[in-house]
């Protein structure tokens, strides 16, 4: 399995940073072409009363993770529901793992 690379993360960063707000709302369309079901799981968040301090975070980290997978060459398959969906399970599952047990065996 291939990885981005540390400098094209840290050239993404740099990208994304100097993009204006035209550069990024063209960004915006291009990660919705491509990834439809990321970017939507993005844009419900406000129905999930997430701040919009928290929103620019989370699209800011978006527009990062998608320049660098382009400046790296990788491809990026096309991320499902299900692929939502298996991954917010498993993150649940992760959460609260160990939540049933006493503080000191969670320590």
């Amino acid at each position: 399995m291939s990885r981005i690379s540390r400098d094209a993360v840290v050239q993404a960063v740099i990208t994304v940073q100097a993009m204006d707000a035209k550069q990024k709302e063209l960004l915006a369309d291009e990660l919705f072409l491509r990834q439809p079901n990321l970017f939507g799981s993005f844009l419900v968040q406000t129905k999930l009363g997430v701040s919009l301090e928290k929103m620019e975070f989370l699209l800011n980290l978006l527009f990062v993770y998608f320049q660098a997978m382009k400046e790296s060459g990788l491809p990026w398959p096309l991320i499902t529901e299900d692929d939502l969906d298996d991954q917010s399970k498993r993150f649940a599952a992760i959460a609260t793992f160990g939540d049933d047990l006493s503080e000191k065996l969670r320590n």
